[in-house]
């Protein structure tokens, strides 16, 4: 029998509060879950919602002229990004031109890389995110739901279940959570349009590339067919290359692509009670 009723992570309620004992401290909504493993809270990866590279201008008693800074360190303002873990938060991205990070090379990529994200005892995190009841919503009432123009993808989420394989165990269950941001779906009945499908693209997502010790980040997009019950899933991720240092320790990548990798799983739509 399906599954129909299900405990998911609160995403409409929840959030991380970072920076705590910290002069300047911060608070943001979760974009996305990772869950490795058995459920608890120690298994389970918060991304935060991102920001631009920022000046806290009232922060110092000689108050900052600008709030964006424009470079950070001689390099180019960009994004910063984290995800919360066990208490602490760590950081995913940084300027734009990413400087003294480590690197390892992900799958299938060639000599091309991507950097580790970094942390410091003094990044603490705190969690409120609460189990929540949800259903499934099968993927033709979401399709029905679209050419009424009843959908409300504000209300509506996706769960994927992957894995990625590990040291002691042949397949360790991976399950990411998410809201659904960017639907596409099949909706030309003129044309005598046969296939039905779903295809989404997420924000901002954590999910399995090198370890289940820390994330990825980067796109999810999901296709399915309706017509015969087919999936695709896939990451698109930032990679470096034009490393300075060789030995990976203290280096330095100037430019970025994107790396585009399968994950194998399947895909649910979901709403919360």
């Amino acid at each position: 029998m399906a599954e129909t009723f299900f405990l998911a992570p609160d995403l409409e309620d929840g959030f991380i509060h970072n920076g705590i004992g910290q002069n300047n401290s911060w608070v943001t909504t979760i974009q996305s879950i990772m869950r490795v493993g058995v459920k608890s809270y120690e298994n389970t990866f918060f991304l935060s919602h991102e920001c631009r590279m920022e000046k806290v201008v009232f922060l110092e008693e000689e108050e900052a002229s600008s709030i964006f800074r424009a470079h950070v360190n001689g390099q180019a303002g960009g994004r910063f990004l984290t995800y919360s873990h066990n208490g602490k938060y760590v950081s995913l991205e940084g300027p734009e031109e990413v400087a003294v990070r480590k690197y390892i090379v992900p799958i299938g990529q060639g000599d091309k890389k991507i950097q580790l994200p970094s942390t410091k005892d003094t990044f603490n995190s705190s969690v409120k995110c609460k189990e929540r009841t949800a259903y499934i919503v099968p993927d033709l009432k979401v399709l029905e739901s679209c050419h009424i123009e009843q959908i409300n993808i504000n209300k509506l989420y996706f769960r994927l279940k992957t894995y990625i394989k590990a040291k002691d165990a042949d397949r360790l269950p991976i399950e990411i959570f998410s809201p659904v941001r960017y639907l596409n779906y099949s909706n030309n009945p003129i044309s005598g349009q046969i296939s039905r499908y779903l295809q989404l693209i997420s924000g901002d997502c954590l999910f399995p590339l090198i370890s289940a010790d820390f994330p990825s980040y980067g796109y999810i997009a999901a296709a399915k067919s309706i017509s015969d019950a087919k999936q695709l899933i896939e990451v698109c991720f930032n990679v470096y290359s034009e490393i300075e240092n060789p030995n990976l320790d203290s280096s330095k990548a100037s430019l970025r692509h994107h790396g585009i990798n399968e994950l194998k799983g399947t895909v649910d739509f979901y709403r919360y009670e």
